[in-house]
Parts: C-alpha cells; sequence; structure tokens
C-alpha cells in the first residue's frame, strides 16, 4: 500500500466544510487508511500546503498555486458552474477535474420563480412601500399579473434547466427551451436547437438563463438578443454574469426595451456600490445564493466521497469534467 493520499479543504474560514466532508468520508466505505485529510487556514496556509497535496477541495486554484502543486492529481469544485474558473495552463495539465453537481437544481429553480413572482406580483414596490410605511393598493391595478398561459423560454435545458420547466409547467406556462444538444423533455413543450435563440426570444415572456458559462456562451445575451425580445419580457440570469452583455442589458433596461430583469449572479462580484443595477426599479437583485441550501455542505461532502471512490479504483469520478468543453 502506498502513502495515503493529502486532501486538502480549502474552501471557508470556519470548520463546516471540513467537518462535513469529514463526516460524509467516515460515513462512506473508504478506509481512512487511504487518505489524510487536512484543512487549509488561509492563503498562507495554503500555499505552504500545496507541494504536497494530493487532492485539493476548494472553490478554484489560482495560477500560482498551480505552479507549486507538484503533487496535485485531482482538484474538486464545491461549485457546479465553473467556467469562469478556467485557464489554459489548468486545463492544460494532468489534474483531474470534479464539480458539486447533483444538487443545486432544486434551490436554483425555486429561486427563478422567487425572482419571477416577486416581479409578477409586484412584491418588490409593495416592499418599498412597507419601509416607508406607505398603504397602496393600486399597485395591484397595474402591476401585478399572473403566470398562468404565459410563455417560459428556459435557455440551457440541463438538470437546472428541466426543474426550471417543471416548476413552469405547474404554474400553467407554455414551456419552451434553447439548448444545443437535442433533449426531450415531458414539461417542454418545444426545444430550439443550436443558432435557433432568436425563436425562443421573441416568444418568451420570461426567459431564464441556465446555461453553463463557456467560451461560446459567453455573452449570449447581446443587443442582438435583447432586441429580439418582447418588449414585455422578463429576464432572469441565475448562470453567470459573462452570459449577458451587462451594459447593454442595463441600457435595455434604463430605455424600456424589457421590461425587467432577475439577477442572482453577475460579471463582477461582490456588485460595486456604484453599479446602475441598484438604482433600477425594474431590477430584482440577489447576491449570488440561487444554490444556497442548509445542507449544501452535505450535498458537498456526498459527492466528494463518491468520486474519491472513483478515483481510488482508478475509475472515472460521478462528477468528472471534460476539459475539452472548456478550450477555445
Amino acid at each position: 500500500m502506498g502513502e495515503p493520499l493529502q486532501i486538502v479543504v480549502a474552501l471557508s474560514h470556519d470548520d463546516e466544510p471540513y467537518v462535513k466532508i469529514q463526516d460524509k468520508l467516515a460515513a462512506s466505505d473508504v478506509p481512512d487508511s487511504e487518505y489524510v485529510l487536512v484543512r487549509s487556514e488561509g492563503p498562507r496556509h495554503l500555499e505552504a500546503l500545496m507541494p504536497e497535496t494530493d487532492v485539493l477541495i476548494a472553490w478554484g486554484l489560482a495560477p500560482e498555486l498551480l505552479a507549486k502543486a507538484k503533487h496535485l492529481k485531482w482538484l474538486h469544485l464545491g461549485l457546479v458552474g465553473v467556467g469562469e474558473l478556467m485557464y489554459p495552463e489548468l486545463l492544460d495539465s494532468d489534474i483531474r477535474l470534479t464539480n458539486s453537481m447533483g444538487f443545486h437544481h432544486v434551490p436554483v429553480a425555486e429561486h427563478v420563480f422567487a425572482l419571477i413572482l416577486t416581479y409578477t406580483r409586484a412584491i418588490h414596490i409593495s416592499m418599498r412601500n412597507q419601509f416607508e410605511r406607505r398603504w397602496n393598493r393600486r399597485v395591484a391595478a397595474y402591476a401585478v399579473y399572473e403566470l398562468n398561459g404565459k410563455t417560459l423560454g428556459i435557455v440551457g435545458l440541463g438538470k437546472i434547466g428541466k426543474s426550471v420547466a417543471k416548476l413552469g409547467r405547474a404554474f400553467g406556462m407554455r414551456v419552451i427551451g434553447y439548448d444545443i444538444s437535442e433533449i426531450k423533455d415531458e414539461n417542454v413543450d418545444r426545444v430550439y436547437a443550436e443558432n435557433q435563440l432568436p425563436k425562443l426570444l421573441e416568444q418568451s415572456d420570461f426567459v431564464v438563463l441556465s446555461v453553463p458559462f463557456t467560451s461560446k456562451t459567453e455573452r449570449i445575451i447581446g443587443i442582438d438578443e435583447i432586441r429580439a425580445m418582447k418588449q414585455t419580457a422578463f429576464l432572469v440570469n441565475v448562470g453567470r454574469g459573462r452570459l449577458i452583455d451587462e451594459p447593454i442589458l442595463i441600457e435595455a433596461l434604463s430605455k424600456g426595451w424589457i421590461a425587467g430583469a432577475g439577477l442572482d449572479v453577475f460579471e463582477t462580484e461582490p456588485l460595486p456600490s456604484d453599479s446602475p443595477f441598484f438604482s433600477l426599479g425594474n431590477v430584482i437583485m440577489t447576491p449570488h445564493i440561487a444554490g444556497a441550501t442548509p445542507d449544501y455542505w452535505d450535498h458537498v461532502g456526498k459527492i466528494f466521497a463518491d468520486n474519491l471512490k472513483g478515483f481510488l479504483a482508478g475509475n472515472p469520478m460521478v462528477t468528472e469534467l471534460d476539459k475539452t468543453v472548456y478550450k477555445e
């Protein structure tokens, strides 16, 4: 038997991720003699650990740390969307990559409809009135409408997109989708293939971006796409900020090219305090929390433990990523 793997957890300043991952490994059938689990105490500690690290669990891997990662065989990412974390040196390395895909679809899909319903039921306006201690029922006369019978367009029909479709169907919506793959789903009335995005946009009352970020999907929504949308359309982004040309979106929202937007992700995070998004009354914003759930680290720990079994056996891992997808 060789030396045990040194697995470093570098996910948070508190102990919860480390403890949850430790618990899930202990509950798995992976012998504890196969690994040593180490918690990074911060950036300097992680830098010192990198030369001897075999497996890293983190939010990403900076190029300067990659240069020190002489023994690193596998990087497990504590999130799903990883396109913005990729760079040539990492993609060209022999390091295997996995993410924490498999549970985000439930909270993210619910969050999509939290953003939509906040807008369609004018909750954002009523909240402002509440803070100003004003009782104004006139909002119901001009700012409230139903989802039933409206068209929901979903860009990206992966697990999240399909979950959004299922909820849309429950609201009595007509559901259409766009995906580069041939996908059939019982909750989607029609799927448009690559190069047919404008056909989805021109029909949709609500457009939801749930497509992964890659070089091919960067700025998938620009001026031509926004101009193709209905003036009454509401755009929701729970993917990545760079899916949208943000200056164009700000102009569109300011000038009424579309009715509004629900945004959980932005090109720059944290969003700068001088961002125009903060002052736009037709924008519902949340600070990248669509995937949050109280059981987040339990899920990540279970996914990592399952992947570790595959890794030790020399088999493909459950959430292993295809690096070629992220190359130019």
